[in-house]
């Protein structure tokens, strides 16, 4: 319940920041053990999010990609939609895309199964691309990026 009202409240809070446009895109994850890539374009056409990842354990499970766009800022997060996840990562990686370019993160938050946001020693970003650490325990629930124009 506390992770569905963060989600709810990040969301709420990109449409009220943003004022801007807003894309949904619903995907599946499969623990197939094999790098995927996931690629989802904003509104405009002119940003993707893309998440890369190796996923292990678990079942089949639909995940959401919400992406928010306005003059001020782009946004994407991606989820569970009903979490808990019972997928467990063995890597992934996370970015915004403008013309074939990463763009500058500037702020970020990952979440955990049990609603618990990551510490910062779990993951890093590194060339505008978020990653896991050593330190990170391979549960992924929700991820949050958002870019300042």
């Amino acid at each position: 319940m506390k992770l569905h009202l963060t989600l709810l409240i990040l969301f709420l809070l990109n449409l009220a920041v943003t004022f801007g446009s807003v894309i949904e895109h619903e995907f599946n994850i499969k623990p197939q053990g094999s790098l995927e890539t996931a690629s989802f374009p904003s509104f405009s056409g002119q940003y993707k999010c893309i998440f890369n990842y190796v996923a292990r354990g678990g079942s089949n499970e639909h995940w959401l990609v919400t992406i928010s766009e306005s003059n001020y800022a782009v946004s994407c997060n991606i989820g569970r939609p009903q979490p808990p996840s019972y997928i467990l990562f063995q890597d992934f990686s996370i970015s915004l895309v403008k013309d074939d370019k990463n763009l500058a993160i500037t702020s970020t938050e990952l979440w955990d199964n049990n609603g618990i946001v990551l510490l910062d020693d779990q993951y890093k970003v590194e060339n505008n691309v978020i990653k896991p650490t050593k330190m990170w325990g391979g549960n992924l629930v929700v991820a949050s990026l958002d870019h300042r124009l």
